[in-house]
């Protein structure tokens, strides 16, 4: 996880992650939520 960090600083990458796990996706500057394909939440810190 940290080099991935690192990349995104680094090299002003965007990355797009999913995952099913609430302590990874709280390290995101922004999560969005999908359930049954529509989005029904979009949070930005």
């Amino acid at each position: 996880m940290d080099i991935l960090k690192m990349c995104v600083k680094e090299f002003n990458q965007t990355l797009v992650m999913i995952t099913h796990s609430d302590e990874i996706a709280n390290t995101a500057d922004r999560v969005v939520t999908i359930s049954d394909g529509k989005i029904i939440g979009d949070k930005e810190k």
